[in-house]
Parts: structure tokens; C-alpha cells; sequence
């Protein structure tokens, strides 16, 4: 008896005689079965797919995997009875930290039928992580194939190196020195992770028996995984570097990753911010596709990440006992920005940086899109004009970005590239006008130009290149806008030193059927040659854009905007609204809600409007 005690199976056997394999092959069967786990704290269970199991006496080896629906069948016989475990391997991924495989069963000929269901509970924690990480593993890769994650845009896990130690805190690290294959040199600070440094992404969840929170701690760090497939090796060692030094510095304290947002440099930080808010975003947005909307409310503090309130840096959350530290994504890590670009609910309740219930939430972009204009980004203010890139129209995006104190300091000419493709032609005629201005040969306006209280007054800014008194139905007119680099009014001034500035244009088209539209409002039915002028590129001393507007509608009356509340009692001045404010002078060039100021300004001739009369 002793090749049965060892756990032969009858294939292996050769040399029985025929008596002998009569009476044994009656003991012979396919170990088979379900593989089930615990969706803890609730008594339901859900299937262990596509998972690695191994069935062995140590002389018989059995290696199955598991289906979407957790049912497995072994292609080895055996004729006594077996442990079945599950694996640390698996096809896609490898677990260490603790047991390479943990028992969940034992397989006998009386059990081994479909009907059979091996059920992983929290009393093994060792199976139980491997089940759950295993299921959050493929349930990750789901969403990213899903229509609303893209259907495979976004860069789904493969080849992963888990590291899941025995230890009593809760918290995750995706360092991907496996991925990337970084040097310990590379990451000098990274020992303090905790986390082998030879492993990817580290789980130190082990006593946190809630299938769902160990869900949402994975989609997070699953999050960073495929942002920083999209963003490259070299940020990702940034981002490693510097969160592995804010934890140096507070070791004995703290052991703060974030801190308050300048630290280990502004720089560090500003990728920091990046990351952790893209990561908590979108580990929200797939906990919210699997579990319900109630996951945007589900972190300590009173974080809220559909009613964000987002704060400057230096920040950081300050708790009753006075003591600073903590969770900052509801603090200087901007997490509800992603959240507001994404969602669909668009409320008028996002609060900006300085504390105000004003900024509607109006932008709904697709999750792929903005995944991709990750790409080259390493702090949230590269993403700007990649988001509004995807939609020029969409001035909330911007808006958006003003709101949480993300206001363009160095625009990438990506926009501008978009719009002086379009405009070359129009430009070399255009550039060859005079320009009517009131600023004298010193680029200052005049002294006495009022000033706002929202910001300046600066006449004839807009000056119409082929005006005339009748225009045919769908002729084009032309409009070139200058703004100078240097101004004042009332004394006060502003300096533009950057070589492109961002303008909002709140020109209006009217109608004779009293119908008021934005000018670049183009699902109206203007069209709009050379785009509105967004991107302005400084041009000797003053920014210049040129636009023309088909006039395709024969109701159309005059351009301008005679909504605001300087009319008719004053001359109306068209808005522009900068988010410029770098070396800018005068205290008030940011209004009370957003970065920037205004400029108020009007077509040659201080004209309020241009009336336009269409031939019929």
C-alpha cells in the first residue's frame, strides 16, 4: 500500500497485475469543484476566477485554474484524498509577503462533483487575500474594458509583483521596481515604504477582514499603476523618490507621504499631487461602478470628493487635538478636480480654494480622454490645456481648474499649434493692418482709463478688419484682438512677461428674435474660422489673435454684449477675463472667485457693439 499512501495515481502505475488494478481503479477520481470567497462582513460569497490552484500529495502534482465562475477540474487522477490550495502564482501575477499557497479544502472521490463549493472564509487570512486581491486584480482589468473605462484605453495590469506582509497597519505602496526595473540606488529613499524592494505594489491590509475596503485600496493603487505606465519611468521615480522621503523626514513622527504640499520640494510635490489625486479619483470612480455612488463618500474627516473644497499650499488637515497629518485628500491634493471634469451630475456646488460656493460643475469629459492627457504630465497645471484641448468650447474646464487654484502660468502651445494652423493665411493678411489703439509708443494705456472694480478698462482692444456698412449673407468678418503686455489705469498696473496669456471671451451674437448667443457657442450655428481666440502669442509687445465669424444667419443684428450691468448707462465693454497673473502689479488683478482679472474693453471707436445689416 505504500505507492497508494504516497498518492500514485493509477496512470502512474505499471506494473500492477490485473487483479490488483481492478480492485484500485475503483478509488480513482478528477478532483473538481467551486472556489468561492467570503464578500465579508456580509454572509454572501462570490466566485475565486481564473485562479491558480494546485492539488498535491508531493509525489502528484496538479495544477488547475480556476473559470469566471470559479469552477475547476483536475486533468490528473488520484486515488486518496488531497489538499487543494490556492497559489501565490497566477498566470498574470505573483503574490509574496507570507505562505506561498494556503489550503482552502481537501478533495476526496465523494466530494469531487459540481456540486461542490470550497469556500475561502477570514479565518485563513493567507487564502483569503489571495482571493480577494485576485478577484480586485481581474475586476480592474473588467472596468478598463468596460464602454465607460474605455473599452482598453486604459492600460490594464499584467505582469505584477504583489507584496502582502503580515502587519497590523493598513495602507498601500506601488513602487513598480519590477515593472520599471529601478536600481536600489535609484530609489534610495524607498526602504522606508515598507515594502520589499524588489516587489511592485505592496497591500498592508492583512487584518482588514472587509472585502470591499480591500477593494478600494486596490483600485487606488491598481490606479497608480496605469498612470504610471501612461506617464513614463522617469515621473514615477519622482514620485517614489519624493513620497519615500516626506516618510523619511517624518519617521518618528507621522510617517506623512504628503505633508503639506511644498515637501521634500514644491517640485516633488507637484507630482505628488498629480498622482495620489488621480489615483484616488479614479479608485473611486471603479469603486462607484461596482458598489454604488456611496463610494464618493466614503473617507474619514468629512472628505467629500463630489463637494470638494480644495485648499493652497501649504496645507494640511489639522485634527481636535491640534495635531497636523492625516488623510490630504481633502486638503491641498486635488482629487474632486478630476472628479468634477469626469462626473455627469454637474451641480453648482463645487467650492473654490478661497472658500466660495460659486463654480458650477458643468464639465463631463470621458474618463479614456482624460486618462490619456496624462501622458507627459507631471504636475496638475500640464494637464490644463490638455483638458481643454479635448473641448475648446468648454470654458467650465477651465473654470474648474481656476476653482481649485490651478491657473495657467506657463500654457503649452498645444491649443496655439491647434489655432495658427487654421489661421496662417488670415494672419499674413491681417498682420500687414494698422492696429487703432489708445496706448501710447510706451505700451502703457492711458492714465485715465476707469478702473473696474473687477479689473481694467482698456478701450479699443477689438478693431473689426473688413467692416462695412451691408454685409451678403455668409460673408465672413474679421476680427483681430491685441491686448497689450504692459498697462495701467488709475495708476495701478500689470505686467505680462509670459510669452502666450489665456483670454475667456464673452463676446455675444444678437438677434432680431432677441436671442442672445455666446459668439463661440458654434451648436448655435456660427461657425467660426481660426477658433476664438484663446491662446494669445505675444508678438513685439503687445498679444495677438485673429478670428472671423460667418455670418450665416440673417437675423443676426450686431455683435457685442449688452447684458451687463454697465448698460445702457455706460459704454459696454466686452469681457475678457485672463488668468494670467504673474508679475502683475496691481493688488486687485485677482477678482474675489478666480485667478486673473478682468479686462473690459470695446471695438475701435469705443463701440459698444458693431451693428450688423445682412442683404436678403
Amino acid at each position: 500500500m505504500a505507492w497508494k499512501i504516497a498518492g500514485y495515481d493509477l496512470d502512474s502505475i505499471n506494473d500492477m497485475t490485473p487483479s490488483s488494478s481492478k480492485i484500485i481503479g475503483k478509488y480513482k477520481y478528477y478532483p473538481e469543484g467551486y472556489v468561492d470567497v467570503l464578500r465579508s462582513p456580509t454572509t454572501q460569497y462570490t466566485p475565486v476566477r481564473n485562479k491558480s490552484l494546485l492539488m498535491t500529495t508531493f509525489f502528484v502534482w496538479s495544477y488547475v485554474r480556476t473559470s469566471t465562475t470559479g469552477y475547476f477540474k483536475s486533468s490528473k487522477k488520484f486515488i486518496v484524498k488531497v489538499p487543494v490550495h490556492i497559489r501565490h502564482w497566477n498566470q498574470e501575477y505573483k503574490i509574496f509577503g507570507h505562505s506561498l499557497w494556503d489550503k482552502i479544502g481537501t478533495a476526496t472521490k465523494a466530494n469531487s462533483n459540481p456540486n461542490t463549493h470550497y469556500r475561502i472564509g477570514t479565518g485563513d487570512r493567507g487564502a483569503y487575500n489571495k482571493a480577494v486581491l485576485n478577484n480586485t486584480f481581474f475586476d480592474y482589468n473588467d472596468y478598463c474594458n468596460s464602454a465607460q473605462g474605455g473599452q482598453g484605453s486604459i492600460i490594464k495590469l499584467d505582469d505584477i509583483w504583489y507584496w502582502i506582509p503580515i502587519t497590523a497597519d493598513r495602507g498601500g505602496t506601488t513602487i513598480l521596481k519590477h515593472k520599471f526595473n529601478f536600481s536600489s540606488s535609484e530609489l534610495y529613499y524607498s526602504n522606508v515604504l515598507g515594502t520589499a524592494i524588489t516587489n511592485d505594489i505592496a497591500l498592508r491590509y492583512w487584518h482588514d477582514n472587509s472585502y470591499q475596503n480591500k477593494q478600494n485600496l486596490m483600485f487606488h493603487e491598481f490606479s497608480h499603476y496605469s498612470h504610471a505606465m501612461k506617464a513614463g519611468r522617469a515621473y514615477w521615480k519622482d514620485v517614489v523618490v519624493s513620497e519615500a522621503e516626506n516618510i523619511a523626514y517624518t519617521l518618528t513622527t507621522t510617517k506623512d507621504p504628503y505633508r503639506d504640499g511644498v515637501h521634500p520640494t514644491s517640485g516633488g510635490a507637484d507630482q505628488i499631487g498629480l498622482a495620489e489625486s488621480w489615483a484616488e479619483f479614479m479608485g473611486a470612480v471603479i469603486s462607484t461602478f461596482y458598489y454604488g455612488s456611496g463610494q464618493i463618500f466614503t473617507y474619514t474627516g468629512g472628505f467629500d470628493i463630489e463637494n470638494f473644497s480644495p485648499q493652497f499650499t501649504p496645507s494640511m488637515i489639522t485634527f481636535a487635538d491640534g495635531s497636523q497629518g492625516g488623510w490630504h485628500y481633502g486638503c491641498w491634493i486635488p482629487t474632486g478636480l478630476w472628479w468634477d471634469l469626469w462626473d455627469t451630475n454637474n451641480e453648482t456646488n463645487q467650492r473654490t480654494v478661497y472658500g466660495n460656493t460659486v463654480v458650477t460643475d458643468c464639465a463631463t469629459y470621458p474618463l479614456p480622454a482624460i486618462y490619456n492627457a496624462l501622458a507627459g504630465c507631471v504636475r496638475v497645471t500640464d494637464m490644463r490645456p490638455k483638458i481643454f484641448n479635448l473641448n475648446p468650447n468648454t470654458k467650465c474646464s477651465l473654470t474648474l481648474f481656476n476653482a481649485y487654484g490651478y491657473s495657467f502660468k506657463n500654457i503649452i502651445n498645444i491649443v496655439y499649434m491647434k489655432l495658427i494652423k487654421k489661421t496662417t493665411i488670415t494672419l499674413s493678411l491681417v498682420f500687414a493692418l494698422l492696429f487703432i489703439s489708445s496706448c501710447g509708443n510706451d505700451n502703457y494705456c492711458i492714465q485715465k482709463s476707469s478702473l473696474r472694480p473687477e479689473g481694467f478698462v482698456l478701450p479699443n482692444l477689438f478693431t473689426a478688419l473688413n467692416y462695412k456698412d451691408t454685409f451678403n449673407l455668409n460673408d465672413t468678418l474679421w476680427i483681430k484682438l491685441t491686448i497689450p503686455a504692459k498697462f495701467s489705469a488709475n495708476m495701478k498696473s500689470c505686467n505680462l512677461v509670459d510669452n502666450q496669456i489665456e483670454i475667456n471671451n464673452d463676446m455675444l451674437v444678437y438677434r432680431s428674435d432677441s436671442v442672445y448667443h455666446n459668439i463661440d457657442d458654434i451648436q448655435n450655428g456660427y461657425i467660426i474660422l481660426g477658433d476664438i481666440p484663446r491662446i494669445l502669442t505675444k508678438q513685439g509687445s503687445d498679444y495677438n489673435s485673429t478670428f472671423g465669424l460667418v455670418l450665416n444667419n440673417p437675423k443676426i443684428t450686431f455683435i457685442g454684449d449688452t447684458t451687463t450691468k454697465y448698460w445702457p448707462t455706460t459704454s459696454q465693454y466686452i469681457q475678457l477675463k485672463s488668468w494670467i497673473d504673474k508679475n502683475c502689479t496691481y493688488t486687485d488683478c485677482k477678482n474675489p472667485y478666480e485667478s486673473g482679472f478682468y479686462i473690459h474693453t470695446s471695438f475701435q471707436g469705443n463701440k459698444a457693439f458693431l451693428p450688423i445689416n445682412i442683404r436678403h
